[in-house]
């Protein structure tokens, strides 16, 4: 991302302006990677007010470079970001930034909130979090921390939730020189196609279980059809995690299971319900679920 500040002010950014006198067009458009506005150094208040400024002068700088630019609200989730960001820019983030520990909530940290993979988990679980995905607007949980201090499981965790929440993917891992374990993760062409998926619809957890960390996830697809995580979110035992069809809203249905992981059909025509079996502490399990013909 070319990051761009909101003030002028120290915050290990490449580019600032002061949006108390806002810059006229056009700004530095750089073709790749997209501009994104970050709220470091923030002049306070309803950060929709600068941010809308911010919008305009990107929009209007594009227009008179005839090309469209791909702009990114970097806000950190505040303010109610779902229900004004997706008019403001393609990609808004809607938690604080992600670093690559599994959880991670800092004392007085502002903002407030957890920075941990599993804390972004946890924030998605609100129904209001990934709610404005559509074309051209990206609810965006930042970047993808791939094998940094995570366990394989993890990594792969952090990867399926992505890609079911349909978030931009933008890489932090050095792709000239990928580990085999790596490649399988960022090149997973099944969770690809489910983050891509055209249907845009949201995830939403269906289950928590806080006295096990198991949880059951889903999002409709294109087709007719269904992804489903099942997720340990279990510190120290592996665990089985069930998904019943009455929870999809399929009750009484027949139902082909393809395992996006292990790029095969492991159930056809599974009546009831299915079980992902000793997940490892903090995996999961992502299924494309269809009726069985």
């Amino acid at each position: 991302m070319e990051y761009i500040k909101v003030r002028p002010k120290p915050c290990l950014k490449s580019q600032s302006f002061n949006l108390t006198a806002p810059p006229p067009p056009p700004l530095p458009l750089p073709l790749l990677p997209p501009p994104q506005a970050d709220n470091c150094a923030s002049p306070g208040g309803n950060s929709s007010v600068y941010f809308a400024q911010y919008s305009a002068a990107i929009n209007a700088s594009a227009t008179a470079a005839g090309r469209a630019v791909a702009f990114g609200l970097c806000q950190w989730g505040l303010d109610s970001v779902s229900s004004w960001g997706p008019s403001m820019g393609q990609l808004y983030r809607i938690n604080p930034d992600h670093l690559p520990f599994w959880r991670f909530d800092a004392p007085n940290s502002y903002p407030p909130g957890g920075q941990g993979t599993a804390d972004l988990i946890d924030k998605w679980a609100d129904p209001a979090t990934g709610r404005g995905l559509a074309p051209f607007s990206w609810p965006d949980p930042d970047f993808l921390e791939t094998g940094l201090f995570q366990t394989e499981a993890e990594g792969q965790t952090e990867f399926t939730f992505w890609a079911l929440w349909g978030a931009p993917l933008v890489v932090t891992t050095e792709l000239r020189n990928l580990s085999a374990w790596k490649r399988s993760v960022l090149l997973n062409e099944d969770a690809l196609a489910v983050q891509a998926d055209p249907l845009l619809a949201p995830a939403a957890r269906l289950r928590a279980d806080n006295a096990t960390g198991a949880q059951l996830w889903a999002r409709p697809l294109s087709g007719g059809r269904i992804a489903a995580v099942l997720y340990n979110g279990a510190d120290l035992q592996a665990r089985d995690v069930a998904c019943t069809w009455a929870e999809l809203g399929w009750a009484g249905a027949s139902v082909d299971v393809y395992d996006a992981w292990a790029h095969s059909r492991v159930g056809a025509g599974v009546q009831g319900g299915a079980t992902a079996k000793a997940l490892p502490p903090h995996g999961s399990a992502m299924w494309i679920l269809s009726k069985a013909a």
